[in-house]
């Protein structure tokens, strides 16, 4: 049995930054979508996680469109 969700967009999803942290500097791919078909960036903007939002961007996450944040 496979997650649906990633590891890194579950995180993000938690609002566990330490893990996000750890995550992408093991190589987490930032713009692995989960089953919702958002990325994990969307997720951390939507709910107003800058801090994730910002190690997201360090790693290189693609800015998603701002429809996918509603």
């Amino acid at each position: 049995w496979i997650h649906p969700r990633p590891l890194l967009y579950r995180a993000v999803w938690n609002g566990d930054r330490a893990m996000v942290a750890v995550l992408v500097a093991a190589g987490a791919d930032p713009d692995l979508r989960g089953c919702e078909g958002s990325p994990p960036l969307a997720v951390a903007l939507h709910f107003h996680r800058s801090r994730i939002a910002a190690l997201l961007r360090a790693a290189g996450a693609q800015e998603p469109d701002p429809q996918a944040i509603d």
